[in-house]
């Protein structure tokens, strides 16, 4: 991919979502996360618990030290994920 190199690292930080309304997706921003800069990429999320109904659809770096996920909620009614868990992200580092 053009514009990335080899390196990737792991970052983590402990984030509390906010409910997600039934059946839709909605994209929730993190601040305060070690090590993303504007213009890395997220490879990978990984999510320490499986909340039924309720799942990471996508991560997206926002901003410099801001990670922003959007979650999906394919039930009726709605739900909250599960708090105060370490998410660990893989990173792409952006070259300068």
């Amino acid at each position: 991919m053009a514009g990335f190199d080899a390196r990737f690292r792991f970052t983590s930080s402990d984030l509390t979502p906010a409910s997600v309304a039934a059946q839709t997706t909605a994209e929730q921003a993190f601040t305060g996360i070690p090590d993303v800069d504007a213009g890395d990429f997220v490879v990978a999320t990984i999510k320490p618990t499986v909340d039924a109904g309720i799942a990471v659809a996508g991560a997206r770096v926002s901003a410099a030290g801001e990670i922003t996920l959007t979650f999906i909620n394919a039930t009726g009614g709605a739900l909250t994920p599960t708090a105060a868990e370490t998410y660990r992200f893989l990173v792409a580092k952006r070259q300068p």
